[in-house]
């Protein structure tokens, strides 16, 4: 599942939830909103999903209109009270849907967007910075990972990548790691793939900054980057 904090609320979305496998195979697509300060929780399922053995306890509230399908592996995060979930592993395929979750207003929009989309990714991460989201990251294939930037403006909600600048400096493609933002900066560390023409997979323990005002990677080194013993 991937979690976010809106406000005063803990936002849960996703993920394999056990139970019956053969249905939608053990995946879910609900949400759990959790007060931080009463400490209550609150689950909001699809319509569909009514009958599930995910949905369906005494504080379940369902929602009509639409909603993403069920997924594991997906990417999350947060622009004032939308919670925002992308990619991730469906029932028998790779993901490539934007999904907007109001806290505020508890329900599920699929924005319209134009521009370069992102491909269906497994793993990705996505972040917001200055007005914009970004994805970067995520498995393709078996052996295939991508690291082409993408960016939403979410004022005019058009993609745009630098798919095309195949001599730009950046890091290897993974999947599973981590990106923050900081100032006009998104910080990447860690993660798991492998390296170009090579079999063996492998976890990183790299360090890289991307400039979105430039749109430059830049690797960090650290004084005890060389430390075998480090993660």
């Amino acid at each position: 599942h991937e979690s976010r904090v809106v406000g005063d609320t803990l936002i849960s979305f996703g993920g394999k939830c056990g139970g019956d496998a053969t249905v939608n195979k053990g995946h879910c697509n609900d949400i759990i909103v959790i007060d931080l300060k009463a400490w209550t929780a609150k689950q909001y399922c699809p319509s569909s999903s009514k009958g599930t053995d995910w949905c369906g306890s005494t504080n379940t509230q369902y929602l009509d209109g639409a909603a993403p399908p069920v997924r594991y592996a997906h990417a999350s995060t947060v622009h004032q009270s939308m919670f925002y979930v992308f990619g991730g592993a469906g029932e028998s395929n790779y993901l490539a849907d934007l999904w907007a979750f109001d806290a505020a207003n508890p329900k599920w929009t699929q924005p319209t967007t134009t521009g370069e989309k992102p491909m269906a990714l497994a793993a990705p991460r996505i972040a917001v910075n200055g007005g914009a989201l970004y994805v970067w990251g995520g498995k393709v294939s078996d052996k295939v990972y991508d690291n082409t930037m993408y960016r939403l403006d979410l004022s005019s909600n058009a993609w745009t990548s630098d798919k095309a600048d195949s001599a730009k400096v950046r890091p290897v493609g993974r999947q599973y790691h981590t990106v923050v933002a900081y100032q006009q900066y998104l910080v990447m560390m860690g993660g798991g793939g492998q390296y170009p023409n090579q079999d063996e997979k492998t976890f990183f323990n790299d360090l890289w900054a991307y400039d979105t005002t430039s749109g430059q990677w830049v690797e960090l080194v650290t004084a005890d980057a060389q430390d075998s013993s480090k993660p």
